[in-house]
């Protein structure tokens, strides 16, 4: 076991000695290193292991591991390019948190979920393509990523939960997959540059201020099989000029459609005809 390189370490580079298989929490806290090979009889990487490791700029995680653990490169701020291989399962929650050099990351094709706040704040990513083994995105997950712009979904996500893209204001489109049941609270909260979204029939759920502040928004030309529209759902996209109800409707939140200054066009099913559409 590598327990700890001392911050005063001063050579740029470091090689994980051959005899070590497991590298422990906090191991090169603070160590200014720019660069560090990982050998393949590696089998654990400990929680804060790279904390503040400000000169590393790339890592390729080894197929000994099977799971990046919570807050390993956390504030890795001068971290660029991840690769991380097939082998992990999954990764912990906070592990890129605040990498904002992070620019390209390639993800394994077995995990199951983007935990709460994996890549928060990673203000230099601009896409990145979720696998099709995962089903859920958790909190946060992608929270004040700014210069994100393309993203690809996997088409078995079932859940984006709270948060998951808020403040990701340089979206302009994005595609939800038709498996998707849940959008949570303020998923898409002040993407701001965000121009048009389907969202498939599958949604049942969208929470409250999901689309709030998404000022490019002009269409949504569905709205999955939601029977509620919730509290500031569409608050303050301007841009917003035409909606189509879903079907299933039987509830409309105060105030779901406030400041949408230019909404004009409503189409509502016959099934909801008798909806109280004073929140509009």
């Amino acid at each position: 076991m590598l327990l700890r390189v001392l911050d005063s370490y001063s050579e740029r580079e470091y090689i994980v000695p051959d005899y070590v298989t497991i590298i422990s929490d906090y191991c090169f806290y603070r160590v200014n290193i720019s660069s560090i090979q990982l050998h393949n009889e590696i089998i654990s990487i400990g929680k804060y292991a790279f904390h503040l490791c400000n000169f590393i700029e790339n890592i390729t995680i080894p197929e000994s591991i099977t799971e990046i653990k919570n807050y390993t490169f956390f504030s890795c701020l001068s971290l660029k390019i991840v690769k991380i291989s097939n082998s992990v399962q999954s990764i912990g929650i906070c592990a890129f948190l605040g990498c904002k050099s992070l620019k390209e990351i390639t993800l394994s094709e077995n995990i199951t979920m983007i935990r709460k706040w994996t890549f928060y704040s990673c203000t230099n990513l601009t896409n990145i393509t979720i696998p099709n083994s995962v089903i859920e995105i958790g909190e946060g997950a992608f929270e004040g990523c700014a210069s994100l712009k393309y993203i690809r979904i996997s088409e078995n996500v079932l859940r984006i939960n709270d948060r998951a893209f808020y403040g990701c204001i340089s979206i302009t489109s994005i595609t939800l997959p038709e498996s998707l049941t849940t959008i949570g609270l303020k998923a898409f909260y002040k993407c701001e540059k965000l121009k048009n979204i389907t969202i498939p029939k599958s949604v049942k759920t969208i929470s409250s201020n999901a689309f709030s502040y998404c000022y490019s928004l002009t269409t949504v030309p569905s709205l999955g099989s939601i029977k509620k529209i919730d509290q500031e759902t569409f608050f303050a996209c301007i841009e917003l000029i035409s909606i189509v109800l879903p079907e299933n409707l039987i509830e409309i939140g105060d105030p779901a459609f406030n400041d949408c200054e230019k909404l004009k066009y409503i189409e509502i099913p016959k099934k909801s005809q008798q909806l109280d559409l004073w929140h509009l």
